[in-house]
């Protein structure tokens, strides 16, 4: 009845989607499994079994240009045109609809809005101190190294979340960064982690090496990582039978009794200090019972040094400050719900959270006055304007069955729209989303609209969609085995639509290979002598990217088998590839304005037939397999 759709057959656990009778429906469908088809052949089958009409069925989706292809896709599909629309484009419908006319847009852009409430609000001194503090010793997302397992966690988090001083240092922790920021702000001369004035060093032991030394006071400071019961992170070894605590305490002993035999003044600190949020207060108090000078520099001097030293600290800001008011008008909070909402964390994440808020909100005050006198709305109103009027029967909508596309992408805000519509005019619902695949947290979106779906609409029917035309069995395994380190991440078990083996030229079974290693190239000539002979290993039809950051990356065929030169006539950079035999590749490259470089090769002396290759720097490869697809990745360091 109602296949083929756009050409295609359905696999069953598409046809049984489709086919499914219930109120709520919710489709987990993995990537490239053909979810666009899916929601083109269910309206098909609500069209052909005579469900539903066209005007009673309504397909939500998160993006115009999705909305628009959807529209497009059903009406050569279906001969017939149902409403596809994004959230903000039913948000404006019903508004108007209420209103009897369109709602002003604001045009402010809310980036430009916050640096120019920011340069304004920084010329008041309280600001700016704020602001300063804020800087200084809340800027960076910090985690205890008690919350981590292994010792390889905590490390991969420090390299993601690097703890860098104001001096552009990078320390070892969270609390070093506090306290090598709280020395220079206050004008204390100090050198991070310089050797000891004896050498202690041994067979056994490398040289003693303090934290923190102050020259000008003769003074040593150690940031002991300890809890208050004395314990040392879970993962930290032991050494001679002992356990880490153990150890750790003998070492803190053992340094307590070097600096009392040589005459040497150590501060102790403690990472009990920083998790109850105590750090600084402890480290001012004991500078000041040992007598050191404080100097400390004033917040019109150090803001002038952010402006020249750390401008990318700026602009990080203000991307921050956007995506915090958004989130905050998204949910309809009222700034003084968000302070309380912070009251759940305790020690130096409250003090972080609230640091941030209070610089936020006189610029979310004064975008919300700038919106009011201009009495214009912007579109995360726009949701939450159309969910109140619904809410208040002021919009009665006409849809029988409505579609909701990208699923995982739901914000309480669009939820909220979606129960006011179902509360004053019942429908049946399907969704289809993939919670491998959400991308929008930063615009409210909330993965537990997807994972909890009962709780939120009832009793529902859970289907699941796993066969994929887009990736190899190789990348299917890699990827899946990463996405589901998380627990909370619902159970998949996707497979390629083609599973047969794909065999090169040279006899390498390509499918049974790991779709992701790092090769150490060590030069650039090294990265193109593995290029030239990867090339030769490619099996029949693959099509390989090297994604690049630089348009002058092609210079890395300088010098090489790689031989470039640009074709006016074609509008293209003609090069050839000489092999060690002297066989030839011929390839066409094309700058692109994403920094990437994009080659088509075509060889008279191997099977290949379409080779695409995309450029990354010199220094960093990415080298991709495609066997729809495989990665593997190269590096030159």
């Amino acid at each position: 009845m109602i296949c083929p759709i756009e050409g295609r057959s359905l696999d069953d656990q598409q046809l049984a989607c489709i086919l499914k009778e219930t109120r709520n429906h919710i489709v987990v469908a993995g990537a490239g499994t053909g979810k666009t088809i899916t929601v083109i052949a269910k309206i098909k089958f609500l069209l052909k079994a005579n469900k539903f009409k066209p005007n009673e069925i309504l397909v939500l989706s998160f993006t115009n240009a999705s909305a628009t292809e959807m529209c497009q896709r059903i009406r050569k599909e279906t001969g017939v045109s149902i409403d596809a629309m994004t959230f903000h484009k039913l948000g404006m419908t019903i508004i108007t609809a209420v209103n009897g006319v369109k709602p002003n847009i604001t045009q402010i852009s809310l980036s430009a809005f916050i640096r120019q409430a920011l340069n304004e609000l920084i010329k008041n001194p309280l600001y700016l101190k704020k602001f300063i503090t804020y800087l200084y010793f809340h800027r960076t997302k910090q985690k205890s190294e008690f919350e981590f397992t292994t010792q390889t966690e905590y490390n991969d988090y420090l390299e993601l979340n690097q703890p860098i001083t104001m001096k552009n240092e990078i320390v070892k922790s969270y609390g070093e960064m506090d306290i090598a920021n709280y020395l220079y702000k206050n004008g204390i001369n100090y050198q991070y982690e310089v050797p000891y004035k004896i050498n202690t060093a041994t067979e056994e032991y490398a040289r003693y090496v303090p934290d923190f030394y102050l020259p000008d006071e003769d003074i040593y400071i150690e940031y002991f990582g300890i809890n208050r019961n004395g314990k040392v992170p879970s993962y930290f070894t032991g050494k001679n039978n002992k356990t880490a605590s153990q150890t750790y305490k003998e070492s803190m002993i053992w340094k307590r009794m070097l600096h009392t035999e040589n005459n040497t003044v150590m501060l102790e600190l403690y990472g009990y200090d920083m998790l109850e949020g105590q750090l600084l207060q402890e480290l001012e108090e004991k500078l000041k019972a040992e007598n050191v000078s404080f100097k400390p520099k004033s917040d019109s001097e150090l803001w002038v040094e952010i402006k020249t030293t750390h401008k990318s600290i700026f602009e990080s800001l203000g991307r921050l400050f956007e995506t915090v008011i958004n989130l905050v008008k998204i949910n309809d909070y009222p700034f003084e719900k968000v302070y309380a909402l912070n009251k759940v964390h305790k020690g130096n994440q409250y003090q972080n959270n609230r640091s941030v808020l209070e610089l936020i909100e006189p610029i979310f005050n004064r975008y919300a006055a700038e919106l009011n006198k201009n009495s214009e709305i912007d579109f995360n109103d726009m949701i939450n304007l159309a969910s109140k009027y619904v809410a208040d029967g002021k919009y009665q909508h006409p849809y029988g069955y409505v579609i909701v596309d990208e699923y995982q992408d739901i914000s309480k805000a669009r939820y909220n729209l979606l129960k006011h519509m179902r509360d004053k005019n019942d429908y049946g619902l399907f969704c289809v989303g993939d919670d491998w695949q959400s991308i929008y947290g930063f615009a409210g979106s909330d993965l537990n609209y997807i994972l909890d779906f009962d709780r939120y609409w009832g009793v529902s029917e859970k289907s699941k969609i796993e066969t994929t035309y887009r990736f190899s069995p190789s990348l299917i395994q890699v990827s899946g085995e990463f996405v589901m380190k998380n627990p909370k991440q619902i159970k998949k078990k996707l497979r390629a639509a083609n599973e047969a083996l794909t065999v090169s030229a040279h006899g390498s079974n390509h499918a049974n290979e790991f779709s992701l290693g790092l090769i150490e190239g060590y030069t650039a000539k090294n990265t193109v002598t593995f290029m030239e002979n990867t090339i030769t290993d490619l099996p029949q039809n693959s099509s390989v990217f090297f994604i690049g950051r630089y348009n002058n990356d092609v210079k890395i065929f300088e010098n090489s088998p790689f031989k470039c030169h640009y074709e006016k006539v074609m509008g293209k950079t003609i090069g050839v590839c000489q092999d060690s035999c002297h066989h030839f590749t011929t390839f066409s490259l094309y700058i692109l304005q994403t920094y990437a470089v994009e080659i088509s090769i075509k060889s008279c002396s191997s099977v290949f037939t379409g080779l695409r290759k995309t450029l990354t720097s010199s220094s960093h490869f990415r080298h991709c397999r495609d066997q729809r697809f495989g990665f593997f990745s190269l590096a030159c360091s």
